[in-house]
């Protein structure tokens, strides 16, 4: 991850090909000890795959596994548990 502005950015998503426009939407954020509800409202996602996270975040220190689906007209391709975000003190 890098700092853009006030946010934690990762870098895009390689791999991912298909007809133009591909468009990116979390699908759904797992935790074991955090609470996935509040990294819900607090994560965003590019067109490209790539993750925002503001740098002050309100969601509980724990690790979340972000799974994303790709979609374009006609297809659509679910990627479970891709990303990793361990949020600590």
């Amino acid at each position: 991850y890098v700092m853009e502005g006030r946010s934690w950015v990762s870098s895009k998503i390689e791999g991912v090909q298909g007809t133009m426009p591909v468009y990116t939407r979390i699908k759904d954020i797992e935790s074991d000890d955090g609470n996935p509800e509040i990294m819900k409202k607090e994560l965003k996602v590019r067109g490209d795959g790539t993750l925002i996270l503001p740098t002050f975040i309100q969601s509980p220190v724990g690790r979340y596994w972000i799974s994303l689906s790709f979609s374009n007209e006609g297809y659509t391709k679910d990627l479970d548990r891709i990303f990793t975000i361990i949020v600590t003190e």
